[in-house]
């Protein structure tokens, strides 16, 4: 790699831990890796997916890759979500940028952001807290925005996959694949803007299936993933009145081309407000979304606070259980 495209810039890390769990947690984007719980039976289970490559980059950055992809992995939030006229970086200023730590123990950091004068956010909060009884991740994410808005916003945690692993599908209106390319080699699972149901297989089979972005509409309930070989359910809960879509990305492997390794493999989970990740697209695609343009984007009034609240968490199954 030539010197001209490499920063001696670190990105620094904050660990958390409870007797049974640990979490790091980047300054950049105030992204949560490297999760961890022992469970019952002793093993220890990490729902994640990581890059091969993110150490390397975390103590070495590049100038020509986004930071957010150099750290790829874990959890973070975007504000805005996905690709946007009121942001230029992907997925908001605050995924590739640092964040102060405002206050921590052993088991919680509370982060925060400024961002750009020009920009309608003026400012981001982010609490996270590894619970000492429950071993769950539990988020809190506050954004004040400068001016009256409406905003794509989402959560972005992205989890292992395994041949094996089932998705116990929430209640929803209905979804589809997204109606471009994804991934450059357009390796799909479903045709673009093919109708998905709660009866799909592809949710008993996902850890066999090929690159694909879907999106499910107006969410009634949460989200489990079975990872039987390891005997672990990973639940994500998240409240679906403050975002009501969920967006699914499964690169297997993906990303091939950024130039950062031989791909990416890992299921992106994100509860959103947003129409997939080109929220600017919406109104080109009104019949394959079947809802009004405006339905995508958290209405946001000047200098007041919206908050919402998550949570990821981790328990042993047992070998026969009835998962679906």
């Amino acid at each position: 790699m030539s010197a001209s495209v490499q920063q001696q810039r670190e990105t620094c890390c904050i660990n958390l831990f409870t007797d049974n769990a640990s979490a790091e947690v980047f300054t950049c984007g105030a992204s949560v890796h490297h999760y961890a719980v022992r469970q019952a039976n002793g093993c220890v289970f990490k729902p994640f997916a990581e890059a091969k490559w993110l150490d390397k980059y975390r103590h070495l950055s590049r100038s020509d890759v986004p930071r957010h992809l150099q750290i790829l992995g874990g959890e973070f939030a975007c504000v805005p979500f996905g690709t946007t006229s009121l942001d230029t970086a992907h997925h908001g200023y605050c995924v590739d940028h640092d964040w102060h730590v405002t206050a921590r123990t052993e088991n919680a950091v509370t982060l925060e952001i400024k961002y750009p004068e020009h920009h309608v956010v003026r400012r981001l909060k982010r609490q996270i807290t590894l619970d000492p009884k429950t071993d769950a991740l539990d988020f809190t994410l506050e954004i004040k925005p400068r001016k009256d808005c409406q905003l794509p916003v989402g959560i972005h945690p992205i989890f292992k996959v395994a041949n094996d692993m089932k998705i116990a599908p929430p209640f929803f209106e209905h979804g589809a694949s997204a109606p471009w390319q994804i991934d450059g080699n357009d390796r799909r699972e479903l045709s673009s803007g093919a109708k998905l149901n709660p009866q799909s297989h592809l949710w008993n089979n996902i850890g066999v299936a090929c690159n694909e972005l879907l999106q499910i509409w107006n969410v009634r309930s949460n989200i489990a993933l079975h990872y039987p070989s390891e005997q672990t359910i990973v639940h994500l809960n998240w409240d679906q009145n403050d975002l009501p879509h969920c967006l699914f990305w499964l690169a297997n492997p993906g990303l091939e081309q950024t130039g950062l390794g031989a791909g990416f493999t890992g299921l992106g989970i994100e509860p959103t407000h947003s129409f997939f990740d080109q929220n600017d697209q919406a109104g080109n695609h009104l019949a394959l979304h079947q809802c009004e343009q405006n339905h995508f984007g958290v209405p946001l009034v000047a200098d007041q606070i919206w908050t919402t609240s998550y949570q990821i968490s981790c328990r042993q199954s047992g070998p026969s259980e009835n998962f679906l």
